[in-house]
């Protein structure tokens, strides 16, 4: 019996001394520095994987061009712009908040807007929609967008021009 309970103590006093040793540990201050530096290291990952899509993009054979910008909200913007052949402008405009899942981000408040010139000279401006959803998104390299509203951007990759 004595030994019995010799060797219980023995299993309860290592047992809580692991559970103390194990306490003392998670709240050291190399834990913590560990899990911060995971948390940092997570932290940079997503910033990076957002701010490529930051800055001008194009597309040049198609004749569009992309700007994407974060706003202190950290709301994404984009502006995509476009003129035809016959002089007129086109202009698509949408926000978003970025998702790890798209690598970008889905809108839905997609507008546009024509901008065009008669015969002489005079400025025609016209709201096409202000109902629009898509995405736009980044894949090994350069941007894409789909537009929902128009079946627009489809099959376009666009290309990193400069910081915007």
């Amino acid at each position: 019996m004595k030994k019995n309970g010799l060797l219980a103590l023995l299993v309860v006093i290592l047992f809580v001394g692991a559970g103390v040793g194990a306490w003392i540990y998670l709240h050291s201050n190399a834990y913590q520095d560990a899990i911060a530096l995971r948390k940092q290291k997570a932290w940079d990952e997503k910033q990076s994987s957002q701010m490529r899509l930051e800055g001008s993009w194009i597309a040049q054979e198609e004749g569009y061009d992309l700007v994407v910008w974060r706003d202190k909200d950290e709301l994404f913007h984009a502006q995509i712009t476009r003129t035809a052949e016959d002089g007129t402008t086109s202009f698509w405009e949408c926000s978003g908040k970025y998702s790890d899942g798209d690598e970008g981000f889905r809108y839905f408040d997609g507008s546009r807007e024509t901008l065009s010139y008669d015969m002489d000279g005079n400025e025609k401006s016209e709201e096409v929609y202000r109902d629009g959803s898509g995405r736009i998104f980044y894949r090994k390299g350069s941007l894409y967008w789909e537009d929902d509203k128009e079946d627009m951007g489809k099959d376009i990759t666009f290309s990193f021009e400069g910081d915007y």
